[in-house]
C-alpha cells in the first residue's frame, strides 16, 4: 500500500469518528432534539473532538513535510533516498532517531558501510546518544567494512558487563539489547583471532545468557569453531548449553518463533546463516 493511501485512510477514519460524534444526537434522538448541543451533550465530548482534530492536523502536516521521503521509499530508489537524507540529515544537521535508522539501513542496503562509519564519527561529537541507541547497527557496519579492530573497540566500549558479565535483561537507551552487544563483542574477538578471549566470552554467554538465540550462537561457535583449537572441554560446555536451550525452547517451532521476532533486524540479517546453523545443531538428533 502506498503511503499516500495509508494517510488518506487514516484521514477518512478520523473524519468518520468526528462526523459520528457531531450527528449522534440527531440520529439517535431525532432532529427536534438537536438543541442538545446547547444543553451540553457535545460540550461533554469536546476534549475527544479536539484530540481527533489535532491528530488529523498533525498527521497531514507530517505527511506534507515528508512526502518526498515517502515517495522515495515507495519507489525503493535507494540512491535518491540516500542523497535526500544526506541533504536533510547531514548538511542541515537534523539529527533524529528515525532519520538515523533510515540512513543506516539505506547505506547498508547499498553496501556503503563507510558512510555509516562516517556518520558514527559525526554523531559521536554532536549527539552521542544516537550512537548508543543504534550501537548494533553502527558496530555491524565496522564488520561489513572488514574493520574488525574498529568493531572490537566499538563493542568493547559498549559491553557494559565489566568484561564477561553483561546485564542480559537490561537495555541501552533505545532498542539495543545488551546481550547482543556482548555477543558481537565476542564475535569481534573471533574475527580478530583473539581466540582465548572469544572463547571466554562465548562460554559465559552460552552458560548464562537468558536470550536463547545469543546462547545458541555462542554454544555453536564454541562447538564448531573453537573446540577444535582449544580442547574438548569447550565442546562439552557447548553440549551442556545445547541441552539448556532445548529445555527452554522445546522444539523447532518455538525456535522459529523466537527467530521471527528479530529476523529483520540488521544485526541478525548479516549472520542469518550462523543462526540457521546454530538452530540445526541445537535440534539435531
Amino acid at each position: 500500500m502506498k503511503f499516500k493511501y495509508l494517510f488518506l485512510f487514516f484521514n477518512f477514519v478520523i473524519a468518520v469518528f468526528l462526523l459520528i460524534i457531531l450527528l449522534m444526537p440527531v440520529v439517535i434522538l431525532g432532529g427536534e432534539f438537536s438543541t442538545l448541543w446547547n444543553r451540553g451533550f457535545h460540550m461533554s465530548l469536546w476534549p475527544l473532538m479536539v484530540i481527533l482534530g489535532a491528530t488529523l492536523i498533525i498527521l497531514d502536516v507530517y505527511y506534507f513535510f515528508n512526502r518526498k521521503l515517502f515517495r522515495l521509499l515507495e519507489r525503493e530508489d535507494w540512491p535518491a533516498l540516500l542523497a535526500y537524507l544526506e541533504t536533510r540529515f547531514l548538511r542541515q544537521g537534523r539529527y533524529s532517531g528515525q532519520l538515523t535508522r533510515l540512513f543506516i539501513n539505506t547505506c547498508l542496503i547499498m553496501s556503503d558501510s563507510r558512510a555509516v562509519m562516517d556518520l558514527e564519527n559525526k554523531l559521536a561529537l554532536v549527539k552521542p546518544a544516537l550512537v548508543d541507541r543504534n550501537a548494533l547497527a553502527f558496530g555491524v557496519a565496522h564488520i561489513l567494512a572488514k574493520d574488525y579492530a574498529g568493531a572490537l573497540r566499538f563493542f568493547a566500549a559498549r559491553d557494559r558487563g565489566g568484561g564477561h558479565r553483561p546485564r542480559f535483561l537490561s537495555f541501552l537507551d533505545g532498542d539495543c539489547p545488551e546481550a547482543w552487544l556482548a555477543w558481537y563483542h565476542g564475535f569481534s574477538m573471533l574475527l580478530e583471532k583473539r581466540f582465548v578471549e572469544a572463547a571466554e566470552k562465548f562460554r559465559f554467554l552460552a552458560r548464562e545468557s537468558r536470550d536463547p538465540v545469543v546462547a545458541a550462537l555462542s554454544a555453536w561457535f564454541l562447538f564448531d569453531n573453537l573446540s577444535g583449537m582449544m580442547g574438548a572441554s569447550l565442546a562439552e560446555e557447548a553440549e551442556a548449553a545445547r541441552e539448556r536451550i532445548r529445555g527452554v525452547l522445546k522444539g523447532r517451532k518455538k525456535w522459529r518463533r523466537e527467530i521471527s521476532g528479530i529476523e529483520n533486524e540488521i544485526y541478525t540479517v548479516i549472520i542469518r546463516s550462523y543462526i540457521n546453523n546454530a538452530g540445526n545443531w541445537i535440534y539435531q538428533t
